[in-house]
């Protein structure tokens, strides 16, 4: 793993409880894999018998102000190609075992029947409505015993929606991640 990229969006300490938090877990998704560094630190800790599909269409966030911020790539011609080779470089030495899904969460989701999920890492949109249809959507896909876990518990919209959605069942850290309570 390369600790040192995009180090602002996900801390050392987040990526090594990723990490931990996969061990075991032999079919995972994750929503919103941007240049996969969260991906990569899932693959790792799932080691060589897990299967993690990847699933981003780097449109952005719908908002256009945090788009132009954040994900100026998604508005240029070139630049989604370039995140997606970035994403290809990363993850070149789990290739074999992980795979990208480039579809919007909504319809990925429907590529994956009920309770058959060991995992799934929400780091997607965090527009309070989007998250909530989300979380509806990907919990059944999660088997019991599994892990409904995110990223950005920092901001509103991702905390309103779990506070909704799990009143009383999220636990919060290190960092901005959260998991749902079994």
């Amino acid at each position: 793993m390369n600790p040192a990229d995009d180090a602002a969006w996900t801390s050392l300490q987040e990526l090594q409880t990723l990490a931990c938090w996969a061990e075991g877990r032999a079919r995972a998704v994750e929503v919103g894999t941007w240049k996969g560094r969260s991906a990569e630190a899932i693959a790792f800790g799932q080691g060589d018998e897990g299967r993690l599909w990847c699933v981003d269409d780097w449109s952005g966030d719908p908002d256009e102000r945090t788009r132009r911020l954040y994900f100026p790539q998604s508005l240029t011609p070139g630049g989604v190609t370039e995140v997606r080779e970035a994403w290809r470089e990363r993850m070149k030495d789990y290739l074999h075992r992980v795979t990208l899904v480039e579809r919007t969460s909504e319809v990925a989701c429907c590529s994956f029947a009920d309770g058959s999920l060991d995992m799934v890492f929400l780091d997607g949109c965090h527009i309070f409505e989007v998250m909530l249809c989300g979380l509806a959507a990907w919990q059944p896909k999660v088997k019991p015993g599994g892990l409904l876990c995110g990223h950005d518990a920092d901001q509103s919209g991702v905390v309103r929606a779990l506070l909704e959605r799990f009143p009383g069942m999220i636990e919060y850290g290190p960092g901005k991640l959260w998991r749902t309570r079994q």
